[in-house]
């Protein structure tokens, strides 16, 4: 496994809204569900990717739209940014980018972890996403 992909391993969740309503006439609306410092990722989880944008097609499925987002995970495009930060980090200095990336991958461990120790096993909530949502774990992403 390379350092990349260890970088954007489990944590990372991907969230598809409105996939039935509309998946046809518009691509889905695909995001990352957790934090995100990349340079194809807006700060709100959204993917800057373009066949979710202008070259959209009927044709995709859900196969290749996963496809399309693990092989930009694996070969970031910063000369199109979704995050200028992070794509000039990439671009000038890769170690202090992957360096950043990992600390915040720590820092979500860890507040999961929390939110787990923090709560009574009988009282945690199991929820259920809604029949048109669509969550993805990244390590599928890797298969």
């Amino acid at each position: 496994m390379t350092a990349r992909r260890r970088l954007l391993h489990d944590l990372t969740k991907l969230h598809s809204e409105d996939l039935q309503d509309q998946y046809l006439l518009k691509p889905p609306n695909v995001r990352f569900t957790c934090k995100m410092f990349y340079p194809n990722v807006y700060a709100d989880g959204s993917i800057c990717l373009d066949i979710l944008q202008r070259n959209w097609s009927p044709t995709y499925d859900v196969t290749s739209i996963l496809i399309s987002i693990r092989s930009l995970l694996n070969d970031p495009n910063p000369n199109s940014p979704a995050n200028k930060e992070a794509a000039k980090l990439f671009l000038e200095n890769k170690r202090l980018y992957e360096t950043k990336v990992k600390k915040l991958i720590e820092r979500q461990k860890m507040n999961d972890q929390t939110l787990l120790d923090d709560e009574d096993e009988e009282k945690v909530e199991k929820k259920q996403p809604s029949p048109s949502a669509i969550e993805i774990d990244s390590k599928y992403l890797y298969m």
